[in-house]
């Protein structure tokens, strides 16, 4: 019985002393993701506690184990918090007006400095190339349908041509106007002449005169 006894006490000190190993390393990292501003948060830092105190008999070497354990998780949560800071300080430097395009920061944050810079400036680089063509495209558009425009403007104000090969159309002529007026109507009146001779002579001698002489 009384072994029971050491041997649940015994049990029961090694979960304490893990337990507490555990929660001093969690406020740890809770004050590193206060340091991150809500950007970021800190990932899970492994710590094998009960690993590190299995096979120790004495509750102090228990406890040196647990408390080197627990050290060495530290260092490595002030690490990751470090990395971290770099990066974020990163994209306020390099991505402030483009952080749109890092919906990603929790994960980028995790990489290498160098290689977040590198990945920075490709985002940035092809974003800026892919709003230029939007922009060349719309102007090309806006260019296109005021070239448009212009040609249907002169379209509609140009005179009006005849057709190849067709013929004039023929001018209408207003029909003369007819009088209303009905001719006078002339009735010749028969007219009878009658010469009356009273000198014979006289009548014939300029006849005569005019004959040739050698008639005679």
């Amino acid at each position: 019985m009384l072994d029971k006894l050491v041997k649940a006490r015994k049990l029961s000190i090694r979960e304490d002393i893990v337990m507490d190993a555990a929660k001093a390393l969690q406020v740890h990292i809770d004050q590193i993701n206060a340091s991150l501003g809500g950007k970021a948060r800190m990932p899970a830092v492994p710590a094998d506690f009960a690993g590190a105190i299995k096979g120790k008999k004495t509750i102090s070497s228990l406890r040196d184990s647990a408390d080197s354990q627990l050290a060495r998780a530290k260092i490595a949560a002030s690490q990751i918090g470090d990395s971290i800071r770099s990066n974020l300080a990163s994209l306020d430097e390099l991505a402030a007006y483009y952080l749109f395009l890092f919906n990603d920061t929790q994960q980028l944050v995790m990489k290498a400095n160098e290689d977040l810079i590198a990945l920075i400036k490709v985002r940035i680089s092809e974003h800026q190339e892919a709003e230029e063509q939007k922009a060349e495209t719309q102007r090309e558009r806006i260019r296109q349908e005021e070239l448009k425009r212009i040609a249907e403007e002169a379209k509609a104000n140009a005179p009006i041509e005849p057709a190849t090969g067709a013929s004039p159309a023929p001018l209408k002529v207003a029909a003369p106007i007819q009088s209303t007026l009905k001719p006078a109507t002339t009735t010749a009146v028969p007219v009878s002449l009658q010469a009356e001779v009273f000198d014979l002579e006289a009548l014939i001698t300029p006849s005569l005169a005019a004959m040739p002489l050698s008639r005679f």
